[in-house]
Parts: structure tokens; C-alpha cells; sequence
């Protein structure tokens, strides 16, 4: 049994490099490298993945130059940042779902989950999504920046009733975040 696990829920990368700055990042859960809800987060944890890509959208945006094409798992309202290559949609599926099933089995098998959260000066996911002129709420119609994480930790103790949930701070700056992750707790 894994004593404690960092489970990224910012709404854009940036817990997860945090996590990586900090050396604690050893696995990749599913929501590490795109633009997602917390709401949505919850009820993925809730109902699985099983629609990720069964109806998706590639978007353009030419800010910066070069830019490279980005993907919209339309049915969760995911923006999928970092894969950038649409033409291998089922390897990109197979790689979240797997992802899905470790952080799955992950929070099942531990006794403590850290909620690693986004810095206050990240551009928000409204912002993200508003480039892109993709629509800014989520699963369930609420706000894309909503900053409840009831539904996150309501949808772990499903999973696993028996385990301690932390959060870290919701810290201005990304360094802050990187130094309360380095320190022991």
C-alpha cells in the first residue's frame, strides 16, 4: 500500500510541474497536462472516461506563431494542450485511460492524497478556453474556474472511504508552490 500520493487537480499544467520541479512526481494521472474543471475532475472520478475522444474537435490559434493544433475531448470539455498530433487519437485515448485506471487504483491503494492545486497567477481556464472561443463551462454547466473542490474530494472518498485528503495552499506564485512542496511534511 503506497502511504501517500500528488494528485494534480490545477486546471492547467502547472501543479504538475511543480510537482516535477519538486521531484515528486513518479507517475502521470490522467488530468497532468490539460485544461479541465474541477467539476469535471469529480465526475470522471465518478463515471470513468469510457467517452474521452468519441466526439473531439482540433482547434488552430496561430498566438504564438507556430503554434501547434490542440485537441477538445468535446463530451467532458477537456482541452488537451500538450497532444498535439490529432491523427493518433486512439494511442492518445488508450494513454488517458490507462492513466485513468493507475490514479484510480492509486487512490484505492493509499492511505493519504495531496489535492495539488493551481497558483493564483495562472491564466485562468476561462481565458484558455476563450482563445480557442471554446464554451467555458464545464460537465455540469458551472463555471470553468469555479475553486470548490467539494466534488473532487467527495468523488475520493467514494473510491476510497478510509483515505486523509490534503490540499496544498492556493499560493500566489509558482515557486511558492515548488518550495511547500519541497518541504517535508
Amino acid at each position: 500500500m503506497c502511504k501517500k500520493i500528488y494528485f494534480p487537480v490545477s486546471r492547467t499544467c502547472t501543479a504538475t510541474l511543480a510537482l516535477k520541479e519538486a521531484n515528486l512526481r513518479s507517475k502521470s494521472y490522467p488530468f497532468d497536462w490539460m485544461g479541465q474543471s474541477y467539476e469535471t475532475i469529480a465526475y470522471i472520478l465518478k463515471n470513468g472516461i469510457d467517452h474521452l475522444f468519441d466526439d473531439f474537435e482540433i482547434y488552430y490559434n496561430d498566438l504564438p506563431p507556430g503554434d501547434p493544433p490542440r485537441i477538445l475531448c468535446k463530451y467532458y470539455n477537456i482541452f488537451f494542450y500538450h497532444e498535439a498530433e490529432p491523427q493518433l487519437i486512439e494511442k492518445i485515448k488508450e494513454k488517458y485511460i490507462k492513466r485513468y485506471n493507475i490514479l484510480i487504483e492509486d487512490i484505492k491503494n493509499t492511505k493519504e492524497i495531496c489535492l495539488v492545486l493551481s497558483v493564483q497567477n495562472e491564466i485562468s481556464l476561462k481565458t484558455h478556453y476563450e482563445v480557442y472561443n471554446i464554451p467555458t463551462t464545464d460537465i455540469v454547466g458551472k463555471p470553468l474556474d469555479d475553486n470548490s473542490l467539494d466534488s473532487i474530494k467527495e468523488a475520493i472518498l467514494e473510491i476510497n472511504p478510509n483515505i486523509t485528503i490534503t490540499t496544498t495552499k492556493f499560493h500566489k506564485e509558482w515557486h511558492e508552490m515548488v518550495e511547500e512542496l519541497k518541504t517535508p511534511t
